[in-house]
């Protein structure tokens, strides 16, 4: 029997009393768990080389910003004046902004744009630091600095350099507009446009002061003095009734006054403007500017106020074909406002009484009506022709300049007020703002560059690509990608399967 016993069968009985004496040994295949060691040691370094390259963009990110602005008007990034700006700054800013930096940013989509923007602050230039501060979690932070009298509060945000601070609210930050039964809506962020000018106040040596001049009924001139004090001007408002012209204030304006100057009004006039490098500026009312004393000031200056209002026939100089009064000028006199970005958009100065320049030597020209236009009398009746009356150029803007050792004085007339107005010093497709602060910056020798930056919309943006583009990116998006995630997966599917 037993030489009857196959080797095989051996083999298997000392197999079976192997496993009988170790019944808890499992039969491994070193190969597999070589294979399965591998793949596992691969998912846990792919998700280590993830988490690594999502902290380094993270870090990258925050210093760089490397988010893509596809929006039409680049509404969350920084504007290349701004980015100008900065490259010059010597001086170390904080931004401080009082609130927890999510909260901020979640409160609103105009929020998260601010919060895009300023962030850019520091990632330009290594000058300027942002801190978020939760007044709410640290209410001992503004016990202990000293903002004098400002009212603070959540999502307020502070600038400051040195000694000087600047605080800009939240009605600052945006164009907030105001419906029925109070109701509030934020039509537009001017965040950058605050940020800068705030950056540019703390960081500046000198200022120089403009001083409005009221007593006279004079109309309202708070977005010319806002777009002055964004400009790094000191602005006063002196009242000629009790005040003298300070003596430091590097230019004066009249702005559109209702009624003429006494004789105090016209000698404290005079006192100022006969020192060294003062500038005044008369911008009047077109319906109200028959002033006897006022004339005759501007008369010993070689200017004078003529009758009528302006109109013009040049259609390509008209708003609209209806709209005679309100045409583009022409610029005469430019080497006041060298320094505007695009001198190729338009100034327009609306319903304007004609000028004359009494001396051509000592007078210029700075805005005219083409050679189209004419002078409407005043009391006409509708049968006014027009066409018949045509007696252009008319100057609209003059500027007389008396010039001595060391010494240069101007009096500057607008023939309107209205062009200083908050609809055409915000219009984005005109130059009012530039052509103005330029021209002010030029006369005062302001070396602070004059920055002008509109407030952005975020109301019906669209992606800033064209239709071909759009069709690519949707195909892409539809198409290649699930389909390169499949191809990826039935690869790994068949290489497993032969493993």
């Amino acid at each position: 029997m037993e030489d009857c016993v196959k080797s095989t069968d051996v083999k298997n009985g000392n197999s079976f009393f192997k496993r009988l004496r170790n019944p808890f040994k499992i039969n491994i295949n070193k190969k597999k768990l070589l294979q399965k060691s591998l793949s596992g040691a691969a998912f846990f370094i792919v998700l280590a080389c993830v988490f690594f390259f999502n902290l380094v963009v993270s870090a990258l990110d925050n210093k760089f910003n490397l988010s893509l602005d596809l929006t039409r008007n680049k509404v969350f990034t920084i504007s290349e004046s701004s980015l100008n700006f900065l490259k010059d700054i010597k001086k170390d800013v904080e931004i401080i902004v009082l609130n927890d930096e999510a909260s901020f940013s979640e409160s609103d989509k105009y929020f998260k744009q601010a919060s895009s923007v300023i962030r850019q602050y520091s990632q330009k230039t290594d000058k300027i630091n942002i801190s978020y501060i939760d007044t709410v979690k640290n209410p001992t932070y503004l016990k202990n600095q000293d903002f004098g009298n400002e009212k603070l509060s959540t999502n307020s945000i502070i600038v400051k350099s040195g000694g000087k601070y600047k605080v800009i609210s939240v009605s600052d930050l945006f164009d907030i507009s105001y419906g029925y039964y109070g109701a509030q809506g934020i039509k537009a962020s001017k965040a950058e446009q605050e940020l800068t000018s705030a950056i540019l106040y703390v960081t500046s040596e000198n200022q120089k002061k403009v001083a409005f001049l009221t007593g006279y009924d004079e109309a309202d001139y708070s977005a010319f003095s806002e777009l002055l004090k964004k400009n790094n001007y000191n602005v006063e408002e002196i009242n000629l009734l009790n005040q003298d012209i300070p003596e430091d204030a590097s230019y004066a304006i009249i702005f559109a006054p209702s009624r003429d100057y006494d004789e105090s009004g016209i000698k404290k006039l005079q006192s100022y403007i006969n020192k060294k490098n003062k500038n005044l500026m008369y911008a009047l009312n077109p319906e109200l500017a028959n002033f006897p004393k006022l004339a005759e000031f501007l008369s010993s200056w070689n200017i004078k106020i003529k009758e009528g209002i302006v109109y013009e026939t040049d259609a390509s100089k008209m708003t609209s074909s209806r709209q005679i009064f309100e045409a583009v000028s022409e610029e005469v006199e430019n080497s006041y406002t060298k320094k505007i970005k695009d001198a190729k958009i338009p100034v327009l100065l609306p319903v304007c009484r004609p000028l004359e320049a009494l001396n051509k030597d000592s007078v210029k020209v700075l805005l005219q009506y083409s050679e189209k236009s004419g002078i409407m009398p005043p009391g006409v009746n509708n049968d006014f022709d027009i066409k018949s009356n045509i007696c252009g150029p008319n100057p609209v803007a003059l500027i007389s300049e008396k010039n001595e050792e060391n010494s240069k004085i101007t009096v500057t007339v607008l023939g309107s007020f209205v062009g200083l107005t908050q609809n055409y010093l915000l219009a984005t497709s005109i130059n009012n703002s530039s052509y103005f602060t330029c021209l002010l910056d030029s006369l005062t020798n302001k070396e602070d560059p004059g920055i002008i930056i509109e407030p952005k919309s975020i109301e019906n943006e669209e992606l800033g690509i064209t239709g071909a583009q759009a069709n690519i990116l949707g195909l892409s998006v539809a198409a290649f990608l699930p389909l390169l995630v499949v191809l990826f997966g039935v690869i790994i599917f068949i290489k497993r399967r032969h493993l």
